[in-house]
């Protein structure tokens, strides 16, 4: 088979995994990137001519740019060998779940962390939320609570901006 019977672009069917063979018999699609660009940009058709001043990265990463500012504003997926990663370039990362919806984390000893990760002293918890050292929140706070901690005590936030412990 021709090399362009096989691909187009970046865009290639591969034998990968034989078992499958049986059902797919023209091999599995795969998106490869070459080593010297391993990053894949996701834009308009109008920025085609787009300098995006991306770095070739150390692994392949899938650029999703924004419409009204695709150089600077944009979400990164990646795997740096160790964990998966979803980084912003000019923005927050937001999770948006329709209404009534639930955010979970499924596996039985995840942690969300929130701050610099760093491991535990003594035993690793499982099932946790893990507040790094902050400030306390500032500003109107009308309609919400947060809760953040000083590193000594977990703190609450009322919606009168009124600062307390939480109580155990």
């Amino acid at each position: 088979m021709a090399l362009n019977d096989r691909s187009y672009g970046g865009f290639r069917r591969v034998h990968g995994d034989a078992s499958r063979t049986d059902t797919n018999p023209k091999g599995q699609l795969a998106l490869l990137v070459p080593t010297t660009d391993r990053d894949l940009h996701f834009a308009s058709a109008a920025d085609e001519a787009t300098d995006w001043n991306v770095a070739n990265p150390t692994n392949p990463s899938l650029l999703i740019h924004s419409e009204t500012t695709p150089a600077t504003d944009y979400g990164q997926l990646s795997h740096d060998a160790t964990d998966f990663l979803i980084e912003s370039v000019g923005g927050n990362i937001q999770l948006r779940p329709p209404a009534a919806s639930d955010v979970n984390i499924l596996n039985g000893s995840s942690k969300l962390m929130v701050g610099t990760r760093t491991a535990f002293a003594t035993t690793q918890p499982t099932n946790l939320i893990q507040l790094k050292t902050g400030t306390a929140p500032s500003g109107a706070v009308v309609t919400s609570v947060g809760l953040y901690t000083d590193g000594v005590t977990m703190k609450k936030s009322i919606a009168d901006s009124t600062i307390s412990d939480v109580q155990t």
